[in-house]
């Protein structure tokens, strides 16, 4: 069974804001999380979010100064969404809003999986056989989990990892 991202040794835990209320998403808490990343990352990685997240991020947005608009921190292209530039993908497989893990910055080039066995495909014409139907089967022995033991904490600054969520805001 892969160990998952979320379960990662070398997952870093932004903290909230102090105040923060409980299940928003702010940008001050992306800023936070990005400067968490490790530079080696920073190329590969991409936004995951559970799209119960989708209301605080569309509404999410920069205020320039007394006279400027607002800028947008979500942008959309082709169907593609995109946060700060890199690509946000959402997926029901995260927490909802408001829990750890909600929302995910990841390089998941550093998440390695590994096969024990070959694929087997069986196929069989047992259980329909009086109506001319066939089953199939795939059967795939495979483990995951991301290729750091602990995340880095450099000489100066707060420990960076190839993964970072935002802790609970409950």
């Amino acid at each position: 069974m892969p160990l998952g991202v979320l379960s990662d040794p070398a997952l870093v835990t932004v903290s909230k804001e102090t105040g923060q209320p409980a299940s928003t998403f702010l940008y001050e808490n992306v800023t936070k999380m990005l400067a968490r990343l490790h530079p080696s990352a920073f190329r590969g990685a991409i936004w995951a979010a559970n799209q119960t997240v989708l209301p605080q991020l569309m509404e999410m947005s920069l205020s320039v100064g007394t006279g400027g608009a607002p800028i947008k921190a979500v942008e959309e292209r082709n169907g593609r969404f995109y946060l700060l530039g890199k690509e946000l993908a959402f997926t029901e497989k995260l927490p909802t809003l408001g829990s750890k893990g909600d929302v995910l910055l990841a390089d998941f080039s550093k998440y390695v999986i590994g096969m024990r066995q070959e694929v087997v495909l069986d196929k069989s014409n047992a259980p329909g056989w009086t109506e001319d139907m066939q089953d199939f089967r795939v059967i795939l022995r495979a483990d995951g989990m991301g290729s750091w033991s602990q995340a880095v904490t450099p000489k100066n600054g707060d420990s960076v990892s190839w993964c970072v969520v935002l802790q609970a805001r409950t």
